[in-house]
């Protein structure tokens, strides 16, 4: 039987096995991300097809396109209506093979991605092709999906004709680009499944998406982009407390209210105002949507404007560290659960989870019979347990199940002898299985049996 756990990593990320991952409080949000990005390509086994889906997410963060969504559009000048887009991971021809292979080292997979923009408007359409290549010895470092060109000034020749346009391409650790794909697509799927709940927080697609680009990008590692992963103390700030500071009032953010029909013509989205304190019956009212906010120091020698927008801004932003905090600390629970669970089959075993070939045939009769399958999924009876005093036991464990709460998985029982396990029961989780100690009082572990 296939551990429930394994089988949530492989259907998320396509996990064959798992290995340990060890988080500290010095790691950041990028960090972190990485770490796991890391550990899943350690422990899949990864096709062809894995590798162009990788590619596919590459290329999307560097057009800032969304990831895992099949249907693209983009913006044209000339229409009001988005406008359809394609990208294709295609091999490479043997011409492009010759041509990169005195340039780029021929243990890397190559892809060629198309990018094709459509007008539906005029029916013309447009295609770029970019170039990647994944290096397996992930040695490609800072450079990882950085993108170069080859100029046309020079005397570049695809298979003897000469190139009159640039070559675009970018390079790839291996283990990077299939986990931060496999990463991105999961983290994007968990926001869709909420999508609407998330939204109403202010938290978009958009917003989450470039800050999971981010997060794949290799320049902010280091100290670089310590900022851009961690939550503004501002956007902590509640409406009650804002409401306690006082407002600039400048003239800047004097407004004349607009009337009732101006509102409902939909000249303005809104207008919050109230009194300007210094000149209440001036017809001119303070505008707090504009107006920021005067944040003074404890000793009143310096104070900070905070913009109403801004603070929306920096709100949005933690609700997205937030989100991807919270992902990334249930995910490596699920993998401590795991390594957990590997460790408890290491110390257990086999043999005391699996049915005994030589069962005595009045024992096996009455592990076929007994009412106890009534609340388990099988029930195993060593041969030296007293068929008589199991009736007591078999009575004592119908009345103890009709008080337990139900599950909706159904263990084993088994009675076997634990001395080698030094304990008087133990619950193992990969095969779902209760083994306790049958045997009397004085003969078992610490002088007490079941």
């Amino acid at each position: 039987m296939e551990n429930q756990l394994t089988s949530l990593m492989k259907q998320k990320y396509g996990m064959t096995k798992s290995s340990k991952l060890v988080f500290t409080e010095k790691d950041t949000l990028y960090t972190s991300f990485r770490k796991l990005a890391d550990n899943i390509y350690k422990n899949g086994e990864w096709s062809p097809e894995d590798e162009r889906a990788a590619v596919d997410t590459m290329i999307r963060n560097q057009q800032s396109l969304p990831v895992g969504q099949e249907t693209l559009t983009w913006r044209s000048k000339n229409t009001v209506e988005p406008q359809p887009l394609t990208i294709t991971i295609q091999e490479l021809s043997e011409k492009e093979k010759n041509f990169f292979e005195a340039r780029i080292d021929s243990n890397r997979s190559g892809y060629k991605a198309i990018t094709t923009k459509y007008d539906e408007t005029s029916g013309a359409e447009e295609a770029k092709e970019n170039f990647i290549f994944l290096d397996p010895t992930n040695k490609t470092g800072t450079k990882h999906n950085r993108r170069y060109y080859y100029n046309a000034g020079s005397d570049i020749y695809w298979d003897g004709d000469r190139v009159d346009t640039r070559i675009y391409f970018s390079e790839g650790n291996m283990n990077r680009a299939i986990g931060y794909d496999k990463l991105q697509r999961d983290i994007l799927k968990v926001y869709d499944s909420r999508s609407e709940e998330l939204s109403e927080e202010g938290l978009s697609r958009t917003y989450l998406e470039r800050l999971l680009r981010d997060l794949t990008n290799p320049t902010y590692s280091g100290q670089k982009g310590w900022s851009i992963f961690r939550k503004n103390e501002y956007g902590e700030l509640t409406d009650e407390f804002l409401e306690t500071l006082p407002r600039d009032e400048s003239v800047k953010y004097w407004q004349v209210p607009p009337t009732k029909e101006q509102l409902e013509e939909g000249r303005y989205d809104n207008f919050n105002w109230r009194d300007i304190s210094t000149a209440p019956n001036d017809p001119n009212k303070l505008n707090l949507d504009k107006s920021p906010y005067i944040l003074e120091s404890a000793d009143g020698l310096s104070r900070r404007f905070l913009y109403p927008d801004r603070i929306r801004e920096y709100r949005v932003h933690n609700r997205a560290v937030d989100f991807i905090n919270t992902y990334i600390q249930d995910t490596y629970d699920v993998f401590l659960q795991r390594e957990y669970e590997k460790d408890i089959e290491k110390q257990v075993r086999a043999s005391a989870w699996q049915t005994k070939k030589h069962i005595n045939k009045e024992t096996q009769e009455l592990m076929d019979h007994t009412s106890l399958n009534d609340h388990f999924g099988f029930i195993e009876v060593d041969n030296h347990v007293d068929l008589e005093l199991f009736g007591q036991f078999e009575k004592e464990m119908n009345r103890i199940s009709a008080l337990l709460p139900k599950t909706q998985s159904t263990a084993d029982l088994r009675l076997r002898k634990l001395g080698n396990y030094h304990a008087l029961g133990i619950y193992h989780p990969f095969t779902q299985t209760i083994a306790i100690d049958f045997r009397d009082y004085g003969d078992s572990i610490g002088g007490i049996g079941i």
